[in-house]
């Protein structure tokens, strides 16, 4: 079993044979999350799945505990607005429960995909310079995390459509 990322963080199984779990780190739909994560993961392409777990295996020389998927409420060096994000190596997915948690299944499972869009070009050494901030949609990283994720047939633009809604559903919460 992977090690959670968190030392107080329930674990919840995604794909076992993948060594994928969910670090469940706030209260929510997180057997939910887990399930479309698990969704998602399947319908990426094999050989791109066995790239991204190579790329998890060779950072974490055999230790199990890699990806660290964090479904949690908010993270140290998290920023309004933003509802997920992946590590600068690829090692850390965070996905913020009250958002995925508003968002319709297609929708977080076109999010979860194109956070694993991220890891596959990390994996494949094919990622423009990262972004952060508010403003990241349009950015070049943002842009090939979604044309990979449409590749894989997911509609990473549905995103757009579920922002009023998210955001909604953020401040009623915070």
């Amino acid at each position: 079993m992977a090690l959670a990322a968190h030392p107080n963080a329930a674990t919840i199984a995604i794909e076992p044979a993948a060594g994928l779990y969910l670090a469940v780190l706030a209260q929510g739909a997180a057997a939910r999350f887990a399930n479309l994560f698990r969704q998602a993961w399947r319908r990426i392409p094999r050989a791109d799945r066995q790239a991204m777990l190579r790329h998890w295996r060779a950072l974490s020389h055999g230790v199990a505990g890699l990806p660290m998927i964090q479904y949690a409420e908010r993270w140290r060096d998290h920023e309004y607005g933003e509802i997920a994000n992946t590590s600068l190596d690829g090692r850390l997915l965070r996905f913020k429960s009250t958002a995925v948690d508003a968002l319709p299944d297609s929708a977080a499972c076109d999010l979860i995909a194109h956070e694993l869009a991220h890891v596959f070009l990390i994996a494949t050494r094919n990622t423009p310079p990262p972004s952060r901030g508010k403003q990241l949609r349009h950015t070049p990283a943002e842009m090939r995390a979604d044309g990979l994720a449409r590749s894989w047939g997911f509609e990473p633009d549905s995103l757009a459509i579920w922002d009023a809604v998210v955001y909604s559903a953020l401040h009623q919460r915070s």
